[in-house]
């Protein structure tokens, strides 16, 4: 795996007492090419199935967390950090906001497009 690459794992959850925990059992590792096409083939099939059964209900406690705000260190370290992070923010409130779903009619705005861009180092 390299900067190349993005690598998924991929696990199933025991909730059983006494304590619950993931079996990591795959991984599977992709160019980031090949991960824009499947974000394309996800959303586009969140879509489908939300025309077709309702808007996907995802519980509170199943969201990820608000992406924290850099701290001055970070900032400092990377001059870039601010940007990521507004893109990052966005996107999470874009999926997770007031509602609890993602749609093709709320795609990621051309600012946020800009900034990933800008952080990724791509022009």
């Amino acid at each position: 795996m390299s900067g190349w690459d993005l690598k998924i794992f991929f696990g199933q959850l025991d909730l059983r007492p006494p304590k619950s925990d993931t079996d990591w059992h795959t991984a599977m590792t992709i160019p980031w090419m090949q991960a824009r096409v499947m974000e394309y083939y996800l959303r586009a099939n969140i879509v489908f199935y939300e025309k077709k059964f309702g808007p996907i209900n995802l519980p509170s406690q199943l969201r990820p967390p608000v992406p924290p705000e850099p701290t001055k260190e970070q900032i400092e370290a990377d001059p870039k950090a601010i940007e990521l992070w507004q893109a990052y923010k966005r996107i999470h409130d874009e999926m997770f906001g007031d509602t609890n779903s993602l749609s093709l009619e709320q795609p990621l705005s051309e600012e946020v497009m800009r900034a990933i861009k800008s952080v990724m180092g791509d022009k």
